[in-house]
């Protein structure tokens, strides 16, 4: 079992607080010449099973079903005066309110929280690899995406992330769907264009084992 990184954005760390998500979608990227051929084989439908099971293999920057993930998030961190601790560490997902209302306050990066101060772990119970459009409804649902009701899955109020605060439940001359609210959220995070190529991912489907640090063991 491995121990790896996975970088979330606010809004989906909040989603995995509230218990709603437990997939995410990224996109593969070439890292080298053998990468390139493997998606090369998958844009021309040549050995498609055979050129996804290589790339999770040598590839996946997620591990497999079984090794568990730390999820870096926004945050600060002082010292602690008392000197009980070394350092206190307070996460942005937890002041979304008070930001709303106007404090400001300089975060740092999630690629700079250390592993030893993630508060949130994960098990990768599933990794595969589609096209990013090709998304169920259902699969849209299980990557967190906001509601504006309590109607979960069958809900009819999906949050457009394109627009901010009470303007994001317009939804001008598009079908109200957790698919086109996932498609609005993946282009608030990667650029409104991204979805146009409607690149390969890495589909990872997961469990949470602990929201206060590191689990002792894997929760069964």
């Amino acid at each position: 079992m491995r121990e790896l990184p996975i970088l979330f954005s606010t809004d989906m760390v909040q989603a995995l607080l509230a218990g709603r998500k437990t997939q995410t979608r990224r996109e593969i990227k070439s890292r080298n010449a053998e990468m390139t051929a493997l998606l090369v084989n998958l844009n021309a439908g040549i050995r498609v099973d055979e050129s996804k099971a290589e790339l999770i293999r040598c590839f996946s920057p997620y591990g497999v079903a079984g090794d568990w993930l730390w999820v870096r998030e926004a945050f600060m961190a002082f010292i602690d005066p008392d000197g009980i601790e070394k350092r206190v560490v307070y996460y942005r997902a937890n002041f979304a309110e008070a930001e709303a209302g106007g404090m400001k306050t300089k975060w740092k990066p999630s690629i700079h929280l250390k592993k030893e101060e993630s508060r949130i772990w994960l098990q990768n119970i599933e990794l595969c690899i589609e096209r990013l459009m090709d998304i169920s409804e259902k699969d849209a649902y299980a990557e967190g995406v906001e509601t504006w009701n309590s109607l979960g899955f069958n809900g009819d109020e999906y949050r457009n992330y394109l627009l901010k605060g009470d303007a994001g439940k317009q939804w001008p001359n598009v079908e109200i769907c957790a698919r086109n609210s996932f498609s609005t959220l993946w282009q608030h995070i990667n650029g409104e264009e991204s979805t146009n190529s409607n690149p390969w991912v890495w589909v990872v489907k997961f469990k949470a084992l602990s929201t206060t640090g590191k689990p002792v063991e894997a929760v069964a």
